[in-house]
Order: structure tokens, then sequence, then C-alpha cells
């Protein structure tokens, strides 16, 4: 059975939740987003509903997923994440190499950007 998006509600309160988990304004997770503030506030509200394409980009830019912004699932945990490397080329020539890395590789370069906070 194939289960879409009309099929599931969409839970405003865990949006609200997810953004206020990461410690930022309605307003900055419209910005974040590229969503108007009054949109944001309408979808944390229950007045409106984010179509699938917004509700991806939201879930991307929030960490979370959308099956969890939909009920489909209570683990609140990001299937993907987004990282800005604009304007930063060690940020992504860094990103390009740690994914041609194996496990062990990545597991001495995490320890030691752990021992250098």
């Amino acid at each position: 059975m194939i289960i879409t998006m009309s099929e599931n509600k969409f839970i405003p309160e865990r949006l609200t939740a997810v953004r206020e988990q990461l410690g930022i304004t309605s307003a900055e997770a419209a910005r974040l987003t590229g969503i108007k503030k009054e949109m944001m506030w309408k979808y944390e509200n229950g007045v409106s509903a984010p179509a699938e394409p917004t509700l991806r980009l939201i879930s991307l830019y929030l960490g979370t997923s959308p099956d969890f912004l939909y009920g489909r699932t209570d683990d609140p945990k990001a299937d993907r994440m987004v990282i800005e490397v604009r304007d930063d080329p060690h940020k992504e020539a860094f990103l390009k190499n740690y994914d041609r890395l194996s496990t062990y590789q990545k597991e001495l370069i995490n320890a030691l950007m752990q021992e250098m906070k």
C-alpha cells in the first residue's frame, strides 16, 4: 500500500517543537527555509499545511523528517542534512574528501575534531 501525504495529517505542534528544540524563533525558521514569516506562522498554528515540496524543505533545514511532521513516525531524526558550503572552499573540499573515507578513517577524523573543540 502506498501512503501519500494527503492520507496523513500535518501536525503543527511537531513543527513548533522541532523549531523550539533548535532554539530559534518562527521568523528565524522562515528565514532559514526561505518561507514567508506569515506562512510559517500559519503552518505552526494549524491554519494551513505545507505542500509536499515545502514540507521537505522545512524538514531539511530544521533537521527532521516529513514523516515526523506528518505523524507517520514518532522519531524526529532527520533522514538528510543540509550543509551550506557557499563561499567556503575549505568546507566544500573537506566534505567531498570525507565522503571518500572508510568508516575507520571517518571515526579518526571525528575523534580528532572532538579533541580540537
